[in-house]
């Protein structure tokens, strides 16, 4: 799809061992190749960030793509689910995996979205809005506040309320919202993509050679001690924190959500 819309495929780019840590040996961050680029698709954000293409696919199940954007300095968007195909990724956890992309302008994802999600042998979608079309004033902000449960660093703090102070003097609204929404998705989150993992990878456990490195190892045995009943009742939290967001942002007419991605 991607070829035939005149697009070059460069190169498979790193990702952690069954998708299952933050780091994407050997992968270095282009900023400082001291530091990490973040994962599991640090390799592609890393790619992208050194200029090396425009544009890379990933994949995002609890931060895979938002991560290592905000690490390399590039634009990751994890879209809505299905919206683009998961078809021939590596599942992790069915309930939440997606795929992302990442590129260093919202611009460019915004054309690299729309041939992803153009149908075969059809031009891409050339009537959506562009992105920066939309006048501030009528832009309406959710700004995450009481984040003290991720202990955030107080320059990332400075750093996303300097942005916000710059958009709401240009003239967009801006409204609190609870910060306990993100303490209730990473729980909820951190539950089912653990009994998700270990359900999908735990054959690999049992394998004495070409088997997960002890690491994967470690990550996946989490999951083991998972029950029925803390699934079921992750997937029914997660199904309610759902509800009451989407709740929250349809009465608020909110744009967009503003906070750190990383503390």
């Amino acid at each position: 799809q991607r070829r035939s819309a005149g697009a070059g495929i460069v190169d498979k780019t790193v990702t952690d061992e069954l998708a299952l840590d933050v780091f994407s040996p050997p992968a270095r961050n282009p900023w400082d190749p001291g530091r990490i680029p973040g994962g599991y698709s640090g390799g592609s954000a890393a790619a992208v960030s050194a200029r090396e293409c425009l544009g890379a696919l990933g994949t995002d199940t609890g931060g895979s793509v938002r991560i290592p954007a905000s690490l390399c300095g590039v634009v990751g968007l994890k879209p809505t689910i299905d919206a683009l195909s998961t078809a021939g990724a590596m599942p992790l956890s069915r309930t939440l995996d997606h795929v992302g992309l990442f590129a260093r302008t919202v611009g460019d994802v915004d054309v690299i979205l729309r041939v992803l999600t153009s149908s075969p042998g059809r031009a891409p979608d050339a009537a959506r809005p562009d992105p920066g079309a939309a006048e501030a004033k009528e832009i309406r902000l959710a700004l995450a506040e009481n984040l003290s449960a991720f202990s955030v660093d107080p320059a990332v703090h400075g750093a996303v309320h300097s942005v916000t102070r710059q958009v709401r003097d240009a003239g967009a609204a801006c409204v609190e919202m609870d910060g306990r929404y993100f303490t209730e998705a990473l729980e909820h989150g951190g539950v089912i993509e653990a009994a998700e993992a270990y359900f999908q990878h735990r054959e690999l456990l049992a394998l004495k050679e070409d088997g997960a490195s002890a690491n994967a190892q470690r990550i996946l045995l989490k999951g083991e001690m998972i029950s029925a009943a803390d699934y079921l009742s992750a997937l029914a939290g997660a199904q309610d924190l759902t509800r009451r967001l989407t709740s929250f942002v349809q009465r608020e007419g909110i744009s967009a959500i503003v906070s750190p991605t990383l503390p």
